[in-house]
Parts: structure tokens; C-alpha cells; sequence
């Protein structure tokens, strides 16, 4: 009996090991891709796998906790870039001559900033309002009595009855 235990373990290892593997990558290549088709061909997984690692709801937190990070790193080297661009913006503007490439990088850039700043922001907002659905629900679930008005109740259903 102890001689099927050992290669059970062992394979229950390898399992885990090729897991974590395919962890990484799918994170990895899910900070790099949006379509579930990119990131299979990317990972040499098939469609259906990926969909499934994508439905753990916390592989989802990983990939975007990871997303965040890129573009915190985005919004910072831009931040700091911004003033050279501004700079750039200005001598073009005052010496005029023909440098149109340049004048639409350096608006791009600042283009860019504005963009991922925004995203950043939608992106605070739209954590602090799961939070506080997620807290509003938990209150919910603690009463024993139904709520009294229609809002309540249209709110309950959003909520998909957590009482």
C-alpha cells in the first residue's frame, strides 16, 4: 500500500508544479493580452483552459493587481517624461520649422499621460465601490428583517439576495 502512495504524491507534485507553471504564464500573458484567444495561442494552451484558469476568481485578482502595476509603471515613466515633452512642444512652437513628427510625439505622450491617469483613476473608484457593495451586502446579510422600501428591495436583487 505504501508503494501507491509515493507515485501518487509524486504525480500530485508534477500536477502542481505544471499549475504553477501555467499560472505564471497565463499571468504573464494575460497583463499582455485582453482576448482569451491571444492569451491561449500566447501560452500554447487551448481556448477552453484558459477560460477555465480565468474563471478562478482569484487568478482574476493576480492578473489585475498585475495590470494595475503596469500601468502605475506607465503613468509614472510618462509623468516623468512629460515635462521634456512640454518642453519640446514649446521649442517647436517657437522655431517653427517643420518638425512635424516631433510635435505629434511629444502631444502624444502627453496624449498618453492624460489617458492612463484616467484609467488609474476609473480604476480607484471602481475598487472603492465593490468594496463598499461588498460591505453594504455583508450589513444585509446580518438583518433579520426584510428591507422596508422598493430601493431596498430593487437593491437586494442587484445584489442577488445575499440576506
Amino acid at each position: 500500500m505504501t508503494a501507491s502512495v509515493t507515485p501518487m504524491n509524486g504525480a500530485r507534485r508534477r500536477s502542481s508544479y505544471r499549475k504553477r507553471v501555467y499560472h505564471d504564464r497565463l499571468l504573464a500573458a494575460f497583463v499582455q493580452h485582453t482576448r482569451t484567444e491571444d492569451v491561449a495561442k500566447h501560452v500554447r494552451l487551448s481556448v477552453r483552459t484558459v477560460q477555465r484558469w480565468r474563471a478562478i476568481p482569484e487568478c482574476w485578482a493576480e492578473v489585475e493587481a498585475a495590470r494595475g502595476e503596469v500601468i502605475r509603471d506607465a503613468v509614472t515613466r510618462l509623468r516623468n517624461g512629460l515635462p521634456s515633452a512640454a518642453d519640446r512642444l514649446v521649442q517647436l512652437a517657437r522655431g517653427a520649422k517643420s518638425d512635424h513628427v516631433a510635435a505629434r510625439a511629444a502631444q502624444a505622450v502627453i496624449e498618453a499621460h492624460a489617458t492612463l491617469t484616467v484609467r488609474q483613476d476609473l480604476d480607484a473608484r471602481l475598487a472603492r465601490v465593490e468594496e463598499l457593495l461588498a460591505a453594504c451586502a455583508a450589513r444585509w446579510a446580518l438583518c433579520s428583517a426584510p428591507p422596508a422600501t422598493g430601493a431596498s428591495r430593487r437593491f437586494e436583487t442587484i445584489l442577488g439576495g445575499a440576506r
